[in-house]
């Protein structure tokens, strides 16, 4: 386990399967972000009670729910300041992919390259031009 650095900005990654979470934080964290690891929504809010990360990863199926759910409990933790979320999916019906997007949700079909998943991140994580420096 790799300890978690406060000084760099956070991305929350939850995922139940054990090898997106050994290749996506490696090349995460090689970039310069903090990752913490959760595998189930419950985790996730736990995680976001902690701290504020700059993004959200996430499988769509998770053991104790869905993206949506994922979505929901985001905007419960931060209602005024919404949080960039990426969902990976291989199956997901058309209608909870517009319900996902429409909620701010980026959705990236697996399989994904690691390389896809740090440029989407750095795209979201990025301030808007009008407030970069």
């Amino acid at each position: 386990m790799v300890a978690s650095n406060p000084e760099r900005p956070a991305v929350v990654l939850v995922d139940p399967h054990e090898d997106c979470r050994l290749i996506y934080p490696a090349i995460l964290r090689h970039a310069g972000y903090d990752v913490l690891l959760a595998t189930t929504v419950a985790e996730a809010r736990d995680l976001l009670a902690q701290r504020r990360p700059v993004a959200v990863v996430a499988e769509a199926r998770l053991p104790d729910g869905a993206a949506g759910d994922l979505v929901r409990a985001l905007a419960a933790v931060c209602p005024n300041a919404p949080l960039p979320i990426v969902i990976f999916y291989a199956f997901l019906p058309m209608g909870e992919r517009g319900w996902l997007r429409a909620h701010g949700a980026e959705l990236i079909e697996t399989p994904c390259a690691p390389r896809r998943l740090l440029n989407e991140i750095q795209r979201l994580a990025s301030p808007p031009p009008s407030l970069a420096p």
